[in-house]
């Protein structure tokens, strides 16, 4: 275990020293654009090395001051007196749906041989897509929940996520598509044949669960009724099976 974290250590700070280098050399001038995939395929890292080894790098590069990251964009080499500022159309999208498209680009890429998001290989970890893309770890699970539902993305081993191996079988339409998100606001939803907004279902004596439980299931595609009725000792990611 201790020579795998020094060769981990050793492997981030030759990294490290690269990309600085490039930096004050001039080869990244200011502004320069670059992504994690990029510096992964580079470097030759596995998915499941991207916080251990890429991720420390560039966040003490961005204390640092030397980079900085945009949820909407990548990451970039500062340019001082600059403000970065997202591509305006996607300037009014959530941060979760933008991630996910992107993770789906990568995915259908992977899936037609470029990139490092390849069918079998195992998924970044929602910490180091939190890293990646400058978000909170719920941010990214909220980017992922869809791929997860539509089953491109499994869970073969416990708390490991991985591409499905048969990702051929997804259309590219399906691939690429982001399924229609539910967004209750204040639209009355049916539920044992009343209709209240999801605030006030919360409020019901039937709720079984909190607010902020009966949101992730109705907007995950739960049935509202079985979203309401089922207590939280038995809630899941997945719908429940009809």
């Amino acid at each position: 275990m201790g020579h795998d974290k020094s060769s981990k250590e050793q492997r981030a700070a030759e990294i490290d020293r690269i990309l600085r280098t490039r930096i004050t050399d001039g080869t990244w001038p200011p502004g320069h654009v670059f992504h994690w995939p990029q510096l992964m395929e580079e470097f030759a890292l596995q998915p499941w090395e991207a916080c251990s080894v890429l991720g420390p790098v560039l966040k003490q590069m961005r204390i640092d001051g030397v980079i900085e990251s945009r949820p909407y964009i990548g990451v970039r080499v500062t340019v001082k007196g600059e403000r970065w500022s997202p591509p305006a159309e996607f300037s009014n999208l959530p941060y979760d749906e933008y991630i996910e498209i992107v993770l789906r680009q990568r995915l259908n890429d992977g899936r037609n041989g470029k990139g490092i998001y390849k069918p079998g290989e195992e998924f970044p970890s929602l910490s180091a897509l939190a890293e990646e893309f400058d978000v909170s770890a719920a941010t990214a699970r909220k980017a992922t929940d869809p791929l997860k539902r539509q089953k491109i993305l499994v869970l073969l081993r416990p708390n490991r996520t991985y591409i499905n191996p048969n990702l051929a079988k997804f259309s590219t339409e399906v691939l690429l598509t982001p399924p229609k998100r539910r967004r209750p606001g204040k639209m009355k939803l049916h539920a044992f044949g009343e209709l209240r907004t999801l605030a006030e279902w919360a409020q019901d004596p039937r709720c079984k669960v909190t607010y902020k439980v009966l949101y992730t299931r109705y907007v995950s595609g739960w049935i509202l009724e079985e979203a309401l009725s089922t207590p939280k000792a038995f809630n899941q990611i997945h719908p429940p099976k009809s």
